[in-house]
């Protein structure tokens, strides 16, 4: 395709049309099938050497053939304005099996993470309610001595006292609740 429709064909036409028509992106007025093919970085560089003013264009014919051995070697074309983005874009395109590979490596190291962090909380939760449980104990123990007056309390006693300070102690932490009553009860038995 040419970059400029002409009304009439003549050389007048075309010197009009050359100064004061933009041209169209390759991309948008190619055959379908090549569109996706040319949208990018082959529009920046064919619209780079049809800009108007002299100065916007490549300098040499040399530059224009440095950009699309550029383009064809999947690098950053220097037509484009630079940005991180456009760059790492280019990177990931030239190296995709390295950057899969660190992707999936990082993945893995997130997920691996996840899972100990997941796991360690878990485990702090499993401890403190073994501490609660400790100090339960401990204190149905040494109060022993004050409920009893000074006589010796039989077992069955203690886990009498123990079944009524279960319901007030743990009134918050049911799963802790029922846990213990089980212990009680089956002491009990």
């Amino acid at each position: 395709q040419r970059p400029y429709r002409l009304q009439r064909d003549s050389r007048g036409a075309l010197e009009d049309a050359i100064v004061g028509v933009e041209p169209a992106r390759p991309s948008t007025v190619a055959d379908p099938r090549w569109r996706k093919v040319l949208r990018g970085d082959l529009d920046t560089i064919v619209l780079k050497a049809l800009r108007k003013n002299p100065r916007e264009r490549y300098a040499t014919v040399n530059a224009f053939a440095e950009d699309i051995e550029r383009h064809l070697a999947g690098r950053p074309v220097l037509a484009r304005p630079d940005s991180r983005w456009y760059r790492v874009s280019r990177f990931v395109a030239r190296n995709k099996l390295g950057v899969g590979a660190a992707a999936a490596v990082m993945l893995a190291v997130l997920g691996g993470a996840g899972v100990a962090l997941w796991q360690a909380n878990l485990a702090l939760a499993e401890a403190k309610r073994a501490e609660e449980v400790k100090d339960f104990i401990s204190s149905i123990l040494s109060d022993a001595n004050e409920f009893s007056g000074g006589k010796a309390l039989s077992v069955i006693d203690l886990l009498k006292q123990a079944r009524l300070r279960i319901d007030t102690t743990f009134e918050s932490r049911p799963d802790l609740r029922v846990e213990l009553l089980n212990v009680v009860a089956t002491s009990l038995l």
